[in-house]
């Protein structure tokens, strides 16, 4: 995967946001066994900043959409197994079940501060 490629898909699906935080590695596709170590600290350190704190509830079309754009902006992945919309809509649901959404749908995020303007 190309780090430019997913900075971009993230800059597109974020492009409301004021501020945002995307972290895109670097690791050869295929060479995960090899990139093992390096792959486990990272997974690592992301866990120790610990479960998400902020969830943000999203109507089915908006979890819908969502799900479109990632299988159509990282269409390289397509011939995984894992890369499915079923996976990426079922994430949505659990986080959707964990934060009580009313259409059960949510995403989850790390967040140290977090101010909304009505």
């Amino acid at each position: 995967m190309n780090e430019q490629f997913e900075a971009t898909s993230a800059r597109r699906l974020l492009r409301a946001a004021r501020r945002s935080r995307t972290d895109v590695y670097a690791f050869r596709d295929g060479f995960f066994s090899a990139s093992y170590a390096e792959i486990k600290d990272r997974f690592e350190a992301l866990a120790a900043e610990g479960a998400p704190n902020l969830y943000v509830p999203l109507s089915r079309t908006a979890g819908r959409s969502k799900v479109r754009h990632l299988l159509t902006a990282f269409a390289t992945q397509r011939t995984r197994r894992w890369f499915t919309a079923d996976i990426f809509e079922s994430l949505l649901r659990l986080r959707g079940i964990e934060a009580g959404a009313p259409e059960g749908y949510a995403e989850a995020f790390h967040a140290h501060k977090a101010l909304f303007e009505p």
